[in-house]
């Protein structure tokens, strides 16, 4: 068995790919990994999972550009959903959570998060 250390390309069977740097065997630094189903992560990992700062993009055309602890969106960041409308704020597990604000064509609106439920505008 092969022994990964320094930027290359692994890909899996089901047609999940990384490409980036390795450390010890593990997805480590700066990376790009992408799903059959059209969705990128492009940012840092640490021991095989999304942590640091990245970027998520889904196919429907909807991101995510922040913070990623254990694989989760977690900390300060900003969604962007497909009809280009964005939330900035802060996230919890991958759930808004905290204070943020919700910007669209119609304007802005300061908001509060809890867990991925709003409590107070």
């Amino acid at each position: 068995a092969g022994h990964f250390h320094g930027r290359g390309t692994y890909s899996w069977a089901n047609s999940e790919r990384f490409t980036g740097e390795f450390h010890d065997n593990f997805m480590d630094g700066q990376g790009v990994y992408t799903r059959p189903n059209g969705e990128t992560y492009t940012g840092q990992f640490r021991r095989n999972e999304r942590s640091g700062t990245g970027t998520y993009s889904w196919p429907d055309g909807s991101m995510y550009a922040g913070q990623f602890e254990h694989n989760e969106i977690n900390g300060e960041g900003t969604y962007t959903h497909a009809d280009g409308s964005t939330f900035v704020g802060r996230f919890k597990n991958g759930k808004k959570h905290g204070q943020g604000k919700f910007v669209s064509q119609a304007g802005e609106i300061k908001q509060q998060w809890e867990s991925g439920h709003e409590v107070a505008e």
